[in-house]
């Protein structure tokens, strides 16, 4: 049982670091290209307006 459970962590840890690298070469790879959005722009621009 603890030898199970152990061996999840792992596969659990092991996905978390592989995958996480991927994603930021993808979103890195995204930025670079132009494509990107910056999701917070509605918010900055709602701070601007006077009220």
């Amino acid at each position: 049982m603890a030898a199970s459970m152990f061996c999840a962590l792992l596969g659990a840890v092991t996905a978390l670091v592989v995958l996480s690298r991927i994603h930021n070469r993808q979103l890195s790879a995204r930025s670079l290209d132009g494509t990107a959005r910056d999701s917070a722009e509605p918010l900055r621009a709602a701070a601007r307006r006077e009220p």
